[in-house]
């Protein structure tokens, strides 16, 4: 039998050590008071504590906590033994073949001569890791004299060059064939070419990127692609060729900003009549603004916390007639598991886009369109909405709203019902539904049934979608 004691509240805990704490660690101990003393609080203070004082060149940091109670409060008394304070001498690598050492020693250059950050070092391990240059990195530390460090970083270059085979199938694109190559340390500089060539239900697309992960030695992605690709929609087919840029940079872990710019020519064939579809070949230059901020425990399979993202762009479109427009799309998605077996999800996304002149002059591909196993489930892919002889015209207004409930059935398996809300200019649309997912490291693989709700003449009563990845 199980019985519920007291709650605990934490009070100010006290730091004891022959160096004083810092102001910041000092006002996080202060906001401690009051909180709940739950295992995760506790922790949370042991790790704020330690990393204070590795980011101050303790490297050897050792902690005892003791406890203290009186009533529900509960006083915590950590004993901290910093151990000896190091700075960091010189740095040097090792184990490079193809690799520029001065794109190694350019990310690490800033620590010579400044307090030993273990987290700092290990974060810029972390980034040389994921751009697939290096299949292992180890930092090794020479102390000197008690009082210094030399440090010297051993990596293990991978296989950089390679090509890779993808078949799929989903409810857009249909089958799906793809060829990519790619080098990912080009001429030793760290920087990752791509080639990709694809075939699907609705056309092809080609591509090259080339993008630099440490752009003028600072935590910027800059990318560079051009790209064709051609799609065959039921109401129009298109064919587009651009270029773009693009300047990615991390404000710490959850939080990124992306600044681009992209010039493409399309051409539009459709049997909707210019006035309802926009012109049939156009020029279309944009420069786009994103915010995205991220907090979910696993991007391909989140299960807890949640994503915010917000895109705004300006264009102008140069077809029969030169129209400006300004777009924004914002979506907010959260995740919470309630038990073993059960989890939710909710998801909310809109946007709109405003062009100088009549919605029926911007190009129908600049358009929204919604229906299909990712917006809402009642509707075949990019059915919502009104239509000129069965092909929709898009829209310039748009909104999502959807909740999923998920339980496990067995392993991987999970059975889902769904409830999905949608609005395009002055249409709304409610729909309902059930669903299997097979959840595999790459994110889901899902059979879903979504059924209408407020159905009109003319629109389907439900449609089966089969998708991989998540809904939102």
């Amino acid at each position: 039998k199980i019985e519920k004691g007291p709650l605990f509240i934490l009070q100010t805990p006290n730091l004891e050590s022959q160096v004083k704490p810092s102001a910041a660690l000092e006002k996080i101990a202060g906001e401690a008071r009051g909180e709940t003393a739950t295992a995760e609080n506790i922790i949370s203070l042991r790790r704020n504590i330690t990393e204070d004082y590795r980011r101050r060149g303790y490297t050897d940091i050792s902690l005892v906590m003791l406890k203290k109670i009186n009533g529900n409060k509960l006083l915590l008394n950590f004993v901290i033994t910093p151990g000896n304070k190091y700075i960091v001498r010189s740095f040097q690598t090792a184990g490079l073949n193809k690799t520029n050492p001065s794109n190694i020693q350019n990310r690490f250059r800033k620590l010579i001569g400044e307090n030993f950050d273990e987290k700092l070092t290990g974060r810029e391990i972390k980034r040389l890791l994921s751009t697939g240059a290096f299949s292992s990195v180890r930092l090794e530390k020479k102390e000197i004299n008690d009082a210094e460090l030399d440090l010297t970083l051993h990596l293990k270059e991978a296989k950089a060059r390679g090509y890779s085979v993808a078949l799929g199938y989903g409810s857009i694109e249909g089958y799906t064939l793809g060829l990519r190559y790619f080098d990912r340390n080009l001429y030793g500089s760290l920087s990752n070419l791509s080639a990709v060539a694809e075939i699907t239900s609705l056309g092809g697309l080609g591509a090259i990127s080339l993008s630099n992960p440490f752009f003028l030695d600072q935590d910027l992605r800059l990318a560079n692609r051009a790209f064709l690709i051609n799609r065959d929609f039921d109401n129009y087919d298109k064919l587009e060729g651009g270029i773009g840029s693009e300047l990615t940079w991390k404000w710490g872990d959850n939080y990124s900003s992306k600044v681009g710019l992209t010039v493409s020519q399309t051409s539009i064939n459709t049997p909707i009549p210019k006035e309802l579809a926009g012109p049939r070949n156009y020029i279309v230059s944009r420069l786009g603004l994103q915010q995205l901020f991220d907090r979910r425990n696993n991007p391909a399979l989140p299960s807890d916390g949640w994503f915010a993202r917000l895109s705004t762009s300006l264009g102008l479109s140069d077809g029969d007639n030169t129209i400006g427009f300004f777009e924004v799309e914002s979506q907010f998605s959260y995740y919470q598991t309630l038990s073993e077996n059960s989890s939710y999800a909710l998801g909310l996304r809109g946007g709109f886009i405003s062009p100088s002149g009549e919605a029926q002059s911007l190009p129908i591909d600049l358009r929204k369109f919604l229906g299909g196993a990712n917006t809402i489930r009642s509707f075949p892919e990019l059915k919502m909405g009104s239509s000129f002889n069965d092909n929709t015209l898009g829209g310039t207004e748009w909104w999502l709203a959807n909740a999923e409930y998920m339980h496990n059935l067995a392993g991987p398996f999970k059975a889902l019902i769904f409830v999905d809300a949608a609005g395009l200019d002055s249409e709304v649309e409610l729909a309902v539904g059930l669903g299997v997912r097979i959840n595999l490291p790459v994110g889901p693989i899902r059979l879903e049934y979504g059924r209408s709700l407020s159905q009109n003449s003319g629109e389907p009563g439900g449609t089966f979608h089969f998708a991989i990845g998540t809904t939102f």
